[in-house]
């Protein structure tokens, strides 16, 4: 063997066994499939690992045990302390460990969303709200159901085209948040039936009580804005 081939030998290491979930985490939230989920199992077995290597670059897994999600974020992003609550081996110092050094570039980008995508996001976050009220494991519904929410706040719009064009975008962006997940998607366009989705839960860590709180309030200050009294 030459000099050359021993080098590259000696400086070739494998890839730790949870290399792959790390990838699937910069791809976006990682969700439990199942009981024999092997991604979720090594997740949750190599968590302290896999956050020591995120933390390098600032980031930390978020990681709902309950509801069966994963996502990075920010350490030093503030819904990530907001988040903590509900979520496993968040250290509370960890927070802080990328102020104390040079200011790391952020990685993860904010999806800007508009005032009525907000606004659905915060429907649906009290729908579920509801259905987990009433003990419900999941809650779906149908695009049609998805979309009449959202259509009052659409009124001022006359184009029934680019009104129609609006809903469906922001269905696909509610996909592409991962907040909803088309289920039966074969059987029902086989079948001609209506498209369906499941709520996920992830959107409660994305749409928090203080955001809701905040959001409410700037829209009560824009209605009185315009004019707009509160029935």
């Amino acid at each position: 063997m030459t000099d050359f081939d021993d080098a590259t030998t000696e400086g070739t290491q494998s890839s730790p066994s949870w290399g792959g979930v790390c990838v699937k985490l910069l791809q976006g939230p990682l969700y439990r499939t199942g009981v024999d989920d092997v991604n979720w199992k090594t997740l949750t077995t190599w968590l302290s690992e896999i956050n020591n290597y995120f933390e390098k670059i600032g980031l930390i897994v978020l990681v709902n045990q309950g509801d069966g999600y994963a996502y990075l974020s920010q350490l030093d992003d503030f819904k990530a302390r907001e988040a903590m609550n509900g979520f496993e081996d968040v250290d509370d110092e960890d927070m802080h460990k990328d102020s104390e050094g040079e200011k790391i570039p952020r990685l993860i980008k904010k999806m800007p969303m508009t005032v009525e995508l907000s606004m659905l996001c915060v429907l649906l976050r009290e729908a579920l709200d509801r259905a987990e009220g009433e003990d419900s494991s999941e809650l779906v519904l149908k695009e049609s159901e998805i979309k009449d929410m959202i259509v009052p706040y659409l009124k001022t719009m006359s184009d029934q085209t680019k009104i129609m064009k609006r809903l469906d975008e922001y269905i696909s962006q509610l996909i592409k948040l991962t907040f909803i997940r088309e289920i039966n998607e074969n059987e029902n366009a086989a079948a001609g039936k209506e498209r369906e989705f499941e709520i996920r839960r992830i959107i409660k860590s994305r749409i928090s009580p203080t955001f809701l709180e905040e959001f409410k309030k700037r829209l009560l200050e824009q209605n009185e804005k315009n004019g707009v009294s509160e029935k």
